[in-house]
């Protein structure tokens, strides 16, 4: 489903519908949502995170509505999602059973799920859809098997996470460096989900 042409060039619009620009768009609406949040939280004591979502949600309420009405390929959308929960509720309630509090906190949660979704997209969109991976290193890992591409992405993720948390003492570059990586796997894994949706890849 394709709207506008595509451009490379950064002082046209169309540049920010795509990768890299989208990460740009994103980072910023991100940034400044983030910002608001924290500005509603200190004056009218509303939890941050709440707020933040509540914005990212109604951001892209219309951008969701159109897609959905355009949407060709439910299940394959439906898969996605389904594989995103699955393997985040596997590495939460092993966490859970072993006293580890690394995703207890709402936005190493929302960070670990966004890229999962991202990984989850992609393995959905290479094992049952015709999607090629774009990337060199993500090619080299899912021409193994699609499947190690999520796993592997959730123990990086992981691992990433833990360091933050351990390493990072200042709250506020915590907090921007979990933000970014929320950005860096939100904004490929819902554009590939709908992607899949609208039917721009075919089944196998």
């Amino acid at each position: 489903l394709q709207l506008t042409s595509r451009s490379c060039n950064p002082l046209e619009w169309n540049f920010y519908l795509i990768t890299p620009g989208i990460y740009i768009a994103i980072g910023v609406f991100a940034i400044v949502a983030l910002i608001a949040a924290i500005l509603v939280e200190k004056k009218f004591k509303k939890d941050k995170i709440k707020v933040f979502g509540i914005i990212g949600y109604l951001a892209a309420l219309p951008f969701l509505a159109f897609a959905f009405l355009n949407f060709k390929e439910w299940p394959g959308f439906a898969m996605v999602l389904f594989f995103a929960l699955l393997f985040t509720g596997i590495v939460w309630l092993a966490f859970r059973l072993f006293g580890k509090k690394l995703l207890q906190d709402r936005l190493n949660m929302l960070a670990f799920f966004g890229q999962v979704l991202d990984g989850s997209a992609t393995f959905t969109a290479l094992q049952f859809f015709n999607c090629g991976e774009q990337h060199v290193v993500s090619g080299i890992i899912t021409s193994i098997s699609p499947l190690l591409f999520p796993l592997v992405k959730i123990l990086v993720m992981l691992l990433i996470l833990y360091y933050v948390d351990s390493e990072i003492k200042n709250e506020n570059l915590r907090g921007f460096v979990k933000v970014l990586i929320l950005i860096l796997g939100f904004a490929p894994g819902i554009r590939d989900a709908l992607t899949i949706g609208v039917g721009t890849c075919g089944l196998r």
